[in-house]
């Protein structure tokens, strides 16, 4: 329920904000669903048995799966969005009885009521004064009730709808934090994988960096299949490279004795693989980012990593807001 204090005090940030990340989320999973369908297709073209027909399966599964959390978010976001138009008018029309309380004259305490200050009447006011004041006080707590039963109904109305909103039926990357500079929630999510994974491991922030760093140069901080490794597609992704039959966040070539294909598109599988390579590095903890990340990754551009730092750290930093 809302109260005359807590619709007086009301602020729209949390809320709007809060729609605006469900409808970056739903435009991200419309984009995965497209991609997804664009693999389907490069996918028959490029392969088939009944090894292929399975990952057609799997491929148009994971795409319907996308499209329809797309429309759970999209949902979020139009009920959220109407909710906060609701409630401004709800605190428009309060503001205003606030406004013309002093003119009856009257106070309001702070549980919405209203009383005629009669003070402000002078010592000794006419009955009439007194009675247009109290006519005057009724209309003002009317549009003071009106605006918190708008607001309660609003909010009630808004929380019924969510509860029918399905919770999203993929399998979303857990710990996903506010996106840090042009990272969206999924790359977010991506990135708490790796430090999840250094955690576990007692790698050094250092080291958590250095990782970090590297899964944004090498995959943007997405989990990308390989469009000339048709098994690649079908495992859930987030785009396609095609870089030899490098896959995952860390680029990672299962040919080079990283792992499956399905393991290196793991990102906590990946991340494991890439912090034992790192910590293979002889004195890694002091060597430069850059080299220290080309020791384990023996990249074409082995100075590219370096230009990640500070982006590396800045998620290091927002993974540690609560």
């Amino acid at each position: 329920m809302v109260d005359y204090k807590h619709l007086r005090d009301m602020t729209f940030e949390p809320l709007t904000e809060y729609a605006d990340a469900a409808r970056k989320m739903a435009t991200e999973m419309e984009s995965y669903s497209t991609e997804t369908q664009r693999q389907k297709v490069a996918l028959a073209a490029a392969w088939s048995g009944e090894d292929a027909t399975a990952a057609d399966g799997a491929l148009g599964k994971h795409a319907t799966e996308y499209q329809d959390t797309s429309g759970q978010y999209g949902r979020v976001d139009a009920i959220v969005t109407n909710l906060v138009e609701q409630l401004k008018w709800a605190k428009q029309t309060l503001e205003s009885a606030i406004g013309v309380a002093p003119s009856v004259p009257a106070r309001i305490n702070d549980a919405g009521r209203v009383r005629v200050n009669r003070a402000a009447l002078g010592s000794n006011p006419a009955p009439a004064a007194v009675q247009a004041a109290e006519s005057r006080a009724r209309q003002v707590q009317g549009y003071i009730d009106q605006a918190v039963q708008h607001a309660t109904e609003s909010d009630e109305k808004a929380k019924a709808q969510l509860a029918e909103v399905r919770p999203e039926p993929v399998t979303v990357p857990r710990g996903a934090r506010p996106p840090v500079g042009d990272f969206n929630m999924a790359q977010m999510a991506n990135a708490d994988a790796i430090i999840r994974v250094g955690e576990r491991l007692g790698i050094s922030e250092r080291g958590q960096a250095i990782a970090l760093a590297t899964a944004m140069q090498e995959s943007n901080l997405k989990n990308l299949a390989n469009s000339t490794m048709p098994d690649s597609l079908s495992v859930p992704n987030e785009g396609t490279g095609k870089d030899h039959d490098s896959v995952g966040l860390f680029q990672q070539r299962p040919s080079q004795g990283w792992g499956t294909i399905k393991e290196c598109m793991d990102p906590e599988y990946s991340a494991g693989a890439f912090y034992k390579g790192l910590q293979g590095v002889k004195n890694w903890e002091n060597l430069d980012l850059t080299v220290a990340a080309q020791r384990v990754q023996r990249s074409a551009y082995p100075d590219a990593y370096a230009k990640w730092e500070d982006e590396a750290y800045a998620v290091l930093r927002s993974q540690r807001v609560p």
